[in-house]
């Protein structure tokens, strides 16, 4: 029951942002409350130092705050499965992805490029074991 409320929680905030490029702080909140039930939480001394260069990241990138938001609050819950290499190489292939399919259908990178679904789609995959 769980597992099928984080999928329905991140479905609906990868097509919020997909369609208004916003991820707005209270369906993170309902998202970080149901992941809290099954926290894979690592030391907060790795946690904060992953959100620390996620935080340079997107800085250096000019990534937004939801996407920010969103993947600190995956860090800071499901650390385990966030820090591991698998997650990693998932992340770079759904980001690799998206951005070719960015770039087609706008034949330029200008404008917001929903990232919800990248950082989200990799999560799911891990955390529903596929």
């Amino acid at each position: 029951m769980g597992k099928a409320i984080v999928l329905a929680l991140s479905l609906y905030i990868a097509t919020i942002d997909i369609q208004y490029h916003r991820i707005y702080n209270r369906d993170l909140f309902v998202f970080g409350a149901v992941l809290l039930f099954n926290l894979n939480a690592i030391s907060f001394v790795k946690s904060f130092s992953l959100v620390f260069a996620a935080f340079l990241i997107c800085l250096i990138l000019k990534i937004g705050g939801g996407d920010f938001k969103l993947l600190s609050l995956l860090v800071f819950t499901q650390g385990k499965l966030i820090a591991s290499a698998q997650f990693l190489s998932y992340l770079f292939f759904a980001l690799l992805i998206s951005v070719a399919i960015w770039a087609t259908l706008r034949r330029n990178f200008r404008g917001a490029m929903p990232l919800a679904p990248s950082i989200l789609l990799p999560f799911l995959a891990l955390y529903l074991d596929m």
